[in-house]
């Protein structure tokens, strides 16, 4: 049987999202109410998943199903944004209110 290389790439990304966190595949598969068994075969490109699938573990690893999804994520731009994330934590609304349009105004200067 031949991979699907959207499937392998969805995969790469799911293994290393959570790598990154942390976690394993048993833990993974425990907080996506999964079989390991499944887990194992979606990161390794040769298991076809659902949305709900998918939407499980985007939510067991805390990550929008669109960054598995997206072809330009790479390894590590995942890795960065998850930093990113966690770092975010520690500030106020009213602080991230600032740096989103601290970031904005960089994109429009990178646009122009």
């Amino acid at each position: 049987m031949r991979k699907s290389k959207f499937l392998v790439n969805v995969g790469k990304r799911i293994s290393k999202t959570r790598k990154t966190i942390g976690i394993s595949q048993a833990e993974l598969s425990e907080l996506a109410d999964l079989s390991i068994s499944c887990i194992s075969k979606i990161e390794r490109g040769i298991n076809n998943f659902s949305a709900e699938t998918l939407s499980k573990i985007a939510i067991a690893l805390d990550t929008p199903s669109s960054r598995l999804l997206n072809e330009k994520c790479d390894e590590t731009a995942i890795s960065q944004r998850y930093d990113i994330e966690k770092s975010l934590e520690e500030y106020t609304c009213n602080e991230i209110d600032d740096i989103i349009q601290i970031i904005n105004t960089i994109t429009k200067i990178k646009k122009a």
